[in-house]
């Protein structure tokens, strides 16, 4: 399988292919969760809309009291 910059073969890989192929129809928002190193990034990569820039925001780099700088992002 391939397909939104992922490449695998595993039955859950190509679960989750077939979830961002129906939800990237709504413009909603999606929080997507995860153990370190799961590849949460690529798939919030693959809802990226054409136009609209896409920043990756490492939350644990500002869990010292700058909840604010995340706020504004």
């Amino acid at each position: 399988i391939r397909a939104f910059g992922l490449i695998g073969r595993s039955k859950a890989l190509h679960s989750i292919i077939k979830k961002v192929e129906i939800y990237r129809r709504y413009r909603s928002r999606f929080l997507i969760i995860g153990a370190s190193g799961s590849g949460k990034e690529l798939i919030a990569r693959a809802f990226e809309t054409q136009g609209k820039p896409f920043v990756a925001i490492d939350c644990a780099r500002y869990s010292n009291g700058q909840e604010q700088f995340l706020e504004s992002e």
